[in-house]
């Protein structure tokens, strides 16, 4: 195999393990994509071919969205930090409703930049939608793995974020020739029906069922404008009231924040007065055992002389011939008894 993708293989199935452990690509974590995005922020070369697939395919299905481009490096030793940071940008910019980043084909070393933890960890950080639109088809990326939706292409990202547009533009055409056509049919049959009355001489007063008919519509006319109106409503008072429990949460959020780093700071102190007053306690031990230490007192300049391992409390226990050891500070000396005094 070509020198290096071995271990860049290797390396990509270490990083995700690791981030598949710490939970980055839970799918129950993902969100989805927005239905109706207005404005779309792009993660990529500015001068590359995706950026320029991805703005021709979102031209074509919905020319009116908003684009907001974050150039970035998406090749080299510095491109996966770019990466990062351009993920960071359009979130502190704060008007994107869905992000798309990633760059066209390549090998595994052209695509490495995304296969890096910083980039990982800015995608699974985003306040907004990422889709992750990195190569071709066959091409797996970790940021695949960690974006709330994974595109084969660049194209393809393009599609996926705007194609609920194109759908709704078309159903609602769908709609409307369906009512026209409805309407069509029922005002046929009115006619209809007039011209066998008329014919039946029961008709005395023809344009009284006109007007009959003609009230009928715009009552259901009115009608309808009174349940789209009574929908909208109850619509916006859902969304407001998910607005009121949204900025209930952030609030309770940014509290608990705030006691949190109150209670580490309360806890660091904590650990370094306990460490100060351990490293003291240990001074003190030190100090004591070292003055135990029957070596330190071979360093005052005293011996211990020993025979037959035990250490020589008497001359007593002691005749003449007997091989005796004496510790000094530095080395031992072996000797032999001539002669003792009691």
């Amino acid at each position: 195999e070509p020198q290096g993708v071995g271990a860049l293989q290797l390396a990509f199935e270490q990083l995700k393990k690791k981030l598949s452990e710490e939970g980055l690509f839970d799918e129950k974590r993902k969100r989805p994509i927005p239905f109706l995005p207005q404005r779309i922020g792009i993660v990529t070369s500015g001068t590359g071919a995706a950026l320029r697939d991805i703005l021709r395919v979102i031209n074509r299905r919905y020319a009116n969205v908003h684009i907001v481009i974050r150039p970035a490096l998406v090749q080299g030793k510095t491109a996966a930090q770019d990466v990062a940071q351009g993920i960071r940008d359009l979130n502190d910019y704060k008007k994107i409703d869905v992000i798309i980043v990633g760059r066209g084909g390549g090998s595994l070393e052209d695509l490495w930049p995304f296969n890096e933890e910083p980039v990982a960890r800015a995608v699974f950080s985003s306040r907004i939608p990422v889709i992750s639109a990195v190569g071709h088809e066959i091409d797996f990326t970790i940021c695949d793995f960690t974006a709330d939706l994974r595109a084969a292409t660049p194209t393809e990202a393009a599609e996926l974020v705007v194609k609920e547009k194109f759908r709704l533009i078309r159903d609602l055409k769908n709609l409307n020739e369906r009512m026209r056509q409805s309407l069509l049919r029922r005002l046929n049959l009115c006619r209809l029906s007039l011209q066998r009355t008329a014919k039946s001489y029961a008709l005395r007063r023809p344009q009284a069922v006109i007007e009959q008919y003609l009230q009928r519509v715009d009552g259901l006319e009115k009608s309808l404008k009174l349940h789209l109106l009574h929908l909208v409503k109850v619509r916006t008072e859902q969304l407001n009231g998910l607005r009121r429990r949204l900025s209930k949460y952030i609030v309770i959020i940014t509290s608990l924040g705030g006691r949190i780093q109150e209670t580490g700071r309360a806890l660091a102190a904590g650990l370094r007065h306990m460490m100060l007053v351990k490293e003291s306690r240990t001074k003190q031990i030190s100090g004591r055992l070292l003055n135990l230490n029957p070596l330190a007192i071979l360093a005052r300049g005293y011996s211990v002389t020993s025979v037959d391992g035990k250490p020589l409390k008497s001359a007593d226990v002691v005749k003449r011939g007997d091989i005796l050891r004496t510790m000094l500070n530095k080395g031992i000396i072996i000797s032999r008894v001539e002669d003792k005094e009691l």
